[in-house]
């Protein structure tokens, strides 16, 4: 019900928008104070609703209407994230950081990549580091959420869970593509949905990069007929 109101809202913005700033950004504050409490009763919680968000990350900025760039939904969903996994672990003490033979590689690759961030500072000054802090931590978005998703998804359940709200995420990112410039006799640009599908070449990369975790559930459950 959740990826079915958040499609639907996404698909009318394209058309029109939706009420006024003042009115979105007072929903956007209660629903993410409402997010808060309840991911401090279930991590879990918040963490799904960041899966969902993801796909739709450049469509709905939720910046408020400001000019800061980092206050923006998937940052504060990051934020809230971790602050109720750190609550849980006063509850249930299990380590943040979940040892993996992938971890040495993430580490690796974080470090190689602050490298030349922080040599390139030398060479073009603070204003390059200042202009590209913002597009480092955009590339340290994943990483951050690799660590998170091996804290919280310790179970069987909770990982499939979290596989299914990635899926549901997903198909809606498609269908809104597809339905929205369906009508060939009357295609129009303006009717993308912006940011999800910039251009087409872009919906391609977007779904070939996905579409294993379909195929993985399909071969997962081969034998069973539904």
């Amino acid at each position: 019900l959740g990826i079915v109101l958040l499609g639907k809202a996404i698909s009318e913005s394209t058309t029109q928008e939706l009420w006024n700033r003042g009115a979105r950004n007072a929903f956007s504050l209660a629903a993410l104070c409402a997010i808060l409490i309840a991911g401090l009763f279930n991590c879990q919680i918040p963490f799904l609703i960041l899966i969902l968000y993801i796909p739709f990350a450049d469509a709905i900025l939720g910046r408020f209407g400001g000019e800061y760039t980092a206050l923006n939904y998937l940052n504060i969903l990051f934020a809230i994230v971790i602050t109720c996994k750190l609550a849980d672990m006063i509850r249930n003490p299990r380590p943040f950081i979940v040892s993996t033979r992938a971890l040495k590689f993430v580490l690796l690759f974080m470090i190689f990549s602050a490298i030349p961030y922080a040599l390139n500072g030398f060479v073009y000054g603070t204003v390059y580091l200042k202009v590209q802090l913002f597009n480092l931590k955009r590339w340290f978005d994943p990483l951050l959420l690799f660590f998170i998703t091996l804290s919280l998804c310790h179970r069987r359940d909770l990982r499939r869970d979290a596989v299914i709200a990635l899926l549901l995420g997903v198909a809606m990112n498609i269908f809104l593509a597809i339905k929205d410039v369906s009508q060939i006799s009357h295609f129009d640009e303006k009717r993308r949905v912006v940011g999800i599908v910039g251009q087409p070449n872009m919906l391609a990369a977007f779904v070939v990069d996905y579409m294993f975790l379909f195929l993985g559930v399909l071969l997962v459950n081969f034998r069973k007929k539904i």
